[in-house]
Formats: C-alpha cells, sequence, structure tokens
C-alpha cells in the first residue's frame, strides 16, 4: 500500500511539472522531493489498517467520516449509579480508651 501512495503523489507531481503547472513557484526540485515524500508519508499514515476491537458494549464505532468514538454506555450508567446511590454513613465514633484521649 505504502509503495501504491508513493507512486500517486509522484505521477500527480510529474504531471503537474509537465503542464508547467509549477514554472512559475519559487520551488527546487529538491524542495518539490521533500513535499512528496511528505504527502506521501501523511497519507500512508492516514490509510493504515485499524485495530480489531472485540465486538461488545465498549468496542468503538468509526463513523461515516472514519472518526472513531467510544462507546460511553458503561461508564454513563456506573456515573449514574453513584448518583443516586445514598450517601455512605460516617464511621462510628471511637469506643473505649481511644475515645478518652481525643479532645
Amino acid at each position: 500500500m505504502p509503495q501504491k501512495i508513493e507512486q500517486l503523489v509522484e505521477e500527480i507531481v510529474r504531471t503537474r511539472l509537465q503542464d508547467a503547472q509549477l514554472d512559475e513557484c519559487d520551488l527546487t526540485l529538491e524542495e518539490l522531493r521533500q513535499i512528496r515524500e511528505s504527502f506521501a508519508k501523511t497519507l500512508t499514515s492516514m490509510m493504515h489498517n485499524r485495530i480489531a476491537y472485540p465486538k461488545g458494549e465498549s468496542a468503538p464505532e468509526t463513523s461515516s467520516d472514519g472518526t472513531v468514538r467510544v462507546k460511553r454506555k458503561q461508564k454513563t450508567q456506573r456515573l449514574k449509579e453513584e448518583k443516586e446511590a445514598p450517601p455512605t454513613q460516617p464511621a462510628a465514633p471511637k469506643a473505649g480508651r481511644e475515645a478518652a484521649n481525643v479532645r
């Protein structure tokens, strides 16, 4: 896949050079090479294989634009339960000798 992307970027730049679309720009051939490499690297990183997540409640979803979204159902449910839970009881006062030393 990376080679195909590099070839495509190379072809696009070569076509632009042959069509004289870059005749009036101040870029050197070395700078064009660096730009080609940068485009190829960026496009390659965008097209890498995604990690296969297990199916289930916490598996991420990929939207139509390729953005990965994590389902938050479990976290939301846990937070809701914590919010609705009765407040915890304060610790019982110490008895005996320890209580006598407290002032």
